[in-house]
Order: structure tokens, then C-alpha cells, then sequence
């Protein structure tokens, strides 16, 4: 229970107002004020207006702040997102408080817009969530009720060939069950893992040539990239080298985005001078790297162009998962009107299997 009141808080209530939570640490920072006062005043401040979970929050803030022995990233671990956190790492790269500041004032205007492209994702895969547990509820329906109804009626070896292979998935859908749930969850479970775990070139390759089965992934790809390109921008701003705001972000990264950017590292080692080639690693969609070349090429170079891409470029991000979304929004569709359709006609060729039947039996007696 504690966990889920824990998840709440956070997700529910805090999520939503950590914009301002940023922007008030900024100034804090700024005016040059304790960071373990700071926490202190906004616990007791939640104590005495009688909101003890958020206190929690500030709580937990405090230990982890011990913890982590001043890290803003330590400090916020657990509490925000993956996206805030490379944020964070970067920001603790900061010589100097006005530094410190500005990333957290960037931090907590990009808020929205990588919100924005989140709530993009979930909404897509929130669909598929919810119509294929409606089709599987709707195939349990037909085999624990219709399917031995009709047997009783005519047994499966007469009905037609659609009919038939529908009996067959009802009979393993209540006979396996204690295998298929299992192994749904289990398999559900590694495919959730895969998304920030999966690495390598056989990820690359799965990205850039599989249709269907790699819309997930690419827009959990397109939503890591938006991450990346903020991150590594706010460390560009506060005028830390290229190298070292990669290597900020690499503490802080998934294992997926970890590879991408030990790859780009690799790549600038070994031809430090074709810097936008470097960038090639399948992380940036085709058109959003070909706009890093092309801003790259501006007057500021590789690095304001990059910056120029994280602030004014994301839009091309967001028409990425919107592309994406519109694909697997197209695809569930698909899903629904096949499966949907195969049990209505595999029900009506199993009516008429049973009619031609007894059609068969009346002429025969007569």
C-alpha cells in the first residue's frame, strides 16, 4: 500500500509540478542558499499546511541528497524521469551557481514539451494495451460458452476448416492457460525490459529494417533522442566540451542510450573531425540527423546548430512520434477488424456447418 501511495505522490502530484519545483532550486542555488535548507523549508512547509505526503517527497529528497553528497541527480533519483535525470547529471557538470541555474531554468522549460511527447507515446501504446485484452476477454467468452455449446450440438470434426481452427484456439486458450498466462506475462515483461536493455548492433539493424514489430521501439527511440539532444544541449549551453557533456550524459543513461553514446564517442576518437558522422548511430532518425548536418553547417557551427535542434528543432522529434503513433494507431485497427472478424465468421461457419447437418439428417430420414 505504501507503495502505491508512494507512486501516486510522485507521478500523480509531484510530476506535475516539478517545472516550478526547478525553478524555484534555480533561484535557490542562484541566491547562493543551502541545498539542505532549502529541502528543510519546503518539508515544514508541507508539514504545517497539512500535506504529509508531499513532505515524504522533500523527505526522501534529503537522504538522497546525503547520499548522493550534493549530486542534483542523486538528489532526484527515483523521484523523477529518465529525462530529468540526464538533465541533472549534466547540470551537476556546472562550474559555477549562474551555470547551475541556467540548466535548471532549461530544465524546467522543456518539461512540456518532452511531456508532450510522452503522453504522444502512451496514448498510441495505451490503445494497443487496451483493445487486446478486450479481444482475448472476447475469444475466453466464445470458448468457455459458445464453443461447447455447439459441440454438443455438432461435434468439431464436421465443422468447416475456419470453424475448426477456431475450436482449436479455444480448446488451447482453456486447456493451456496455466502455460499461456505465464508466459505472456513473462514475455510482456522482457519486451518492456528490451526497450531500455537491448543494445548492439542487432538492435540498430532490427530499428532500421523490421516493418511492423519495430514501431514500439521506435518511438521509445525517437522519445530518447528528444532526451539526448535536450540533455546534451544544456551541457553545450554552459559551455562544457562536446566530450565532456557526452561523457555527463553516459552516467546517467539507459543501457539503450549508453551504447549510442559510447558509439559516438568511439566514432569522434577515431575521426574527430567528421563530428556529424559521429552522430550516426540509429539514435537520430534519418531526417533528424540530416537537419544536425544541415544546422551544423550554419554559421555557429556543429555545436550551435545542435543547440539550435534541441530548442527550436524538437518539433521534427515530435513529427517523428507522430508518424510512429499514426502507424501503430493504423495497425491496432487492423488487429481489431481481423481478430474481430475471425471469430464472427468463424462463429457463422460453424452455424451453418451445424445447419447443413441437420439439413443432411432431415433428408436422409426422409
Amino acid at each position: 500500500m505504501k507503495t502505491l501511495i508512494r507512486w501516486w505522490n510522485i507521478n500523480m502530484i509531484f510530476s506535475k509540478r516539478r517545472g516550478g519545483f526547478y525553478v524555484d532550486l534555480a533561484h535557490a542555488i542562484l541566491n547562493a542558499d543551502s541545498l539542505l535548507r532549502f529541502l528543510k523549508a519546503g518539508e515544514d512547509h508541507l508539514i504545517t499546511y497539512e500535506e504529509p505526503r508531499q513532505a515524504d517527497i522533500y523527505a526522501e529528497m534529503l537522504d538522497n541528497l546525503n547520499q548522493s553528497k550534493g549530486s542534483l541527480r542523486g538528489m532526484m533519483d527515483g523521484l523523477v524521469p529518465t529525462s530529468d535525470l540526464l538533465l541533472l547529471a549534466a547540470i551537476d557538470r556546472g562550474r559555477t551557481d549562474q551555470e547551475k541555474h541556467d540548466g535548471l531554468i532549461w530544465l524546467a522549460s522543456t518539461i512540456e514539451t518532452l511531456n508532450e511527447l510522452k503522453k504522444l507515446i502512451i496514448g498510441s501504446v495505451a490503445i494497443l494495451g487496451f483493445i487486446v485484452p478486450i479481444v482475448a476477454v472476447t475469444l475466453v467468452i466464445i470458448a468457455t460458452n459458445f464453443i461447447p455449446l455447439f459441440e454438443k450440438i455438432l461435434t468439431h470434426e464436421y465443422w468447416s476448416g475456419l470453424g475448426q481452427s477456431l475450436y482449436w484456439v479455444s480448446y488451447i486458450a482453456t486447456n493451456w492457460a496455466f502455460v499461456l498466462v505465464p508466459t505472456l506475462i513473462i514475455l510482456t515483461y522482457f519486451i518492456y525490459k528490451s526497450f531500455s536493455n537491448w543494445v548492439g548492433n542487432s538492435r540498430y539493424l532490427f530499428e532500421k529494417k523490421a516493418r511492423v514489430i519495430r514501431l514500439p521501439y521506435l518511438l521509445y527511440r525517437d522519445y530518447m533522442s528528444a532526451n539526448f539532444l535536450v540533455g546534451l544541449s544544456g551541457l553545450l549551453t554552459t559551455k562544457v566540451s562536446l566530450k565532456a557533456s557526452l561523457e555527463a550524459l553516459h552516467e546517467a543513461a539507459s543501457p539503450f542510450l549508453r551504447w549510442h553514446i559510447e558509439t559516438i564517442l568511439d566514432n569522434l576518437k577515431n575521426n574527430p573531425k567528421s563530428i556529424t558522422e559521429a552522430f550516426d548511430t540509429g539514435l537520430l532518425a534519418p531526417d533528424l540527423h540530416l537537419r544536425l548536418a544541415n544546422y551544423s553547417h550554419a554559421k555557429g557551427g556543429f555545436e550551435s546548430g545542435l543547440i539550435d535542434l534541441a530548442t527550436n528543432g524538437l518539433k521534427h522529434v515530435k513529427g517523428e512520434v507522430e508518424k510512429s503513433s499514426k502507424y501503430l494507431s493504423i495497425l491496432t485497427i487492423i488487429f481489431v477488424v481481423l481478430s474481430l472478424g475471425y471469430l464472427y465468421f468463424s462463429n457463422i461457419e460453424i452455424a451453418y456447418s451445424i445447419k447443413n447437418h441437420q439439413e443432411a439428417n432431415i433428408q436422409s430420414k426422409s
